[in-house]
């Protein structure tokens, strides 16, 4: 069990096993006022991500997949963490003052998804995961290497589970309004799919982290249609088949 408190906040016997989360000590608290039981300095976002981030809510998707990317090169830094949370109640223990939008409920949220297997069936299960070729192209819009992988692999994390009937995903991200702002980040997504007619999506939004969201998510459900349709179609025609033997 895992549950989450502000380091400002007193402790309690309720706790359970305390562990702070920051890569910083939380400034004007000593060791005695915090009580911890341990802090994971590893565990927490690199000082490169913790800057970039600020906890600017307009980030927060991207960022949830940047420290996923990092958590996930860093196994050792969690694995006694996420052990301990499966047979006693662990709280993280936090700086920020939002509450919704910060390392540790990011950090909550992705220990909750790993499985329970052992880690040479989890490394065999990536390995058997196939990469979706992404071709990425921006307008007035300037992206870091580092976001640019980000973003591909959100896109074969969102679209993974038909990999096998996508040939490749084409991505056009732009700034329409330039300085004047609004909601003008729009993200295009073109899924040509194999044997079937290809996906083409666009999505604005006031931020290019929830355009590329919005795009993506609208994307996963019409080729998720798309595929039931093809899937259908052969048991249509074999009814029909069958409908003119009985009247014949």
């Amino acid at each position: 069990m895992i549950t989450l408190k502000r380091a400002y906040e007193p402790a309690s016997i309720h706790d359970g096993v305390r562990v702070l989360v920051e890569r910083l000590w939380p400034r004007g608290i000593t060791k005695r006022q915090l009580k911890i039981d341990a802090w994971l300095k590893n565990v927490a976002p690199s000082d490169e991500l913790r800057r970039w981030f600020a906890h600017d809510p307009e980030k927060w998707s991207l960022f949830r997949d940047r420290y996923g990317d990092e958590l996930d090169s860093n196994r050792a830094a969690w694995k006694e963490l996420a052990s301990t949370a499966r047979r006693r109640h662990v709280t993280l223990i936090y700086s920020a003052r939002d509450r919704e939008h910060n390392n540790a409920v990011a950090l909550k949220d992705y220990l909750k998804r790993q499985p329970r297997g052992k880690t040479k069936r989890k490394d065999a299960a990536r390995a058997n995961e196939q990469a979706i070729p992404i071709h990425i192209r921006t307008f007035e819009i300037d992206l870091a290497r580092n976001d640019r992988m980000s973003i591909r692999r959100r896109i074969n994390r969102k679209l993974q589970n038909f990999a096998n009937s996508i040939e490749r995903v084409s991505v056009r991200l732009q700034d329409v309004n330039g300085p004047r702002g609004g909601v003008d980040r729009a993200c295009q997504l073109k899924v040509v799919l194999r044997k079937l007619p290809t996906v083409i999506i666009k999505e604005h939004d006031i931020s290019l982290d929830g355009a590329i969201g919005k795009a993506l998510s609208a994307a996963h459900r019409e080729v998720r249609r798309s595929l039931q349709r093809r899937r259908q179609k052969p048991k249509v025609l074999l009814t029909r088949l069958r409908s003119r033997k009985a009247s014949s």
